[in-house]
């Protein structure tokens, strides 16, 4: 009568051993499922934004809490890589910008350097139109001056002919 109580507390001891097992193998899945997995999708998102991948994203089925911030986080991250897209087409129209006005300001020193070089209008107008017309695309121009009394005169037209058979 005495063996068949310690076997019978045997066999409980087993069953709540079995029991604990299980629950702490269900218990670590949970774990792994609902804050590991997702802490490590939020370290490899971090660390893809600081190495400068602005379309890092973490991925949106997440379960529980974390949900809802991936949701959050995925839409702060669009917002990140919209704002540098957008920063990226300001600097790129301001280069742009510069790149043009310092152009135009190479255009009005050559022409100021004609202006200091030449000895008559006729040269100052022709050797303008040498420094203009490649920027302007132009294959040709006829420089004409109106005098006060409203007559014109053609001084003279240059094409790109004329100016690289001089050369």
């Amino acid at each position: 009568h005495h063996a068949d109580g310690a076997n019978e507390l045997l066999v409980a001891i087993w069953i709540c051993l079995g029991v604990a097992g299980a629950v702490i193998v269900l218990l670590a899945y949970q774990v792994r499922r609902h804050f590991f997995e997702p802490l490590a999708h939020l370290y490899n998102w971090a660390l893809g934004m600081c190495d400068g991948n602005l379309s890092s994203r973490i991925p949106p089925e997440q379960p529980g809490r974390f949900a809802k911030l991936t949701f959050h986080i995925n839409r702060l991250s669009e917002a990140l890589e919209k704002l540098a897209n957008e920063m990226d087409e300001t600097v790129w129209q301001q280069t742009r910008r510069l790149h043009q006005r310092n152009k135009s300001l190479e255009i009005l020193f050559e022409v100021a350097s004609a202006i200091n070089a030449t000895s008559n209008l006729t040269e100052l107008l022709n050797r303008s139109a040498e420094t203009i017309m490649p920027i302007v695309n132009a294959t040709g121009c006829v420089l004409r001056l109106r005098e006060d009394g409203g007559d014109i005169y053609v001084l003279g037209t240059e094409s790109m002919q004329q100016i690289s058979a001089e050369m």
